[in-house]
C-alpha cells in the first residue's frame, strides 16, 4: 500500500506524519551529531577502574 498525502494527523488510519518525524530526527542526528547524549560520551565519563 502506498501512503498518500491525504491524512496528516488523526483519523482511522495513520498518515505520513510519523514518517516525517522520523526523517526529521534522522536528519538532525546526521547534521548535528548525537553530542552530549551519545553513549560514547557517557562511557568517557566513567572512571577507568570501573570499566
Amino acid at each position: 500500500k502506498i501512503k498518500g498525502l491525504d491524512k496528516f494527523a488523526g483519523g482511522e488510519f495513520t498518515g505520513w506524519e510519523f514518517d516525517l518525524v522520523m526523517l526529521a530526527a534522522c536528519l538532525m542526528i546526521i547534521i548535528t551529531g548525537p553530542g552530549r547524549v551519545s553513549i560514547v560520551n557517557v562511557i568517557k565519563k566513567i572512571p577507568r577502574y570501573l570499566i
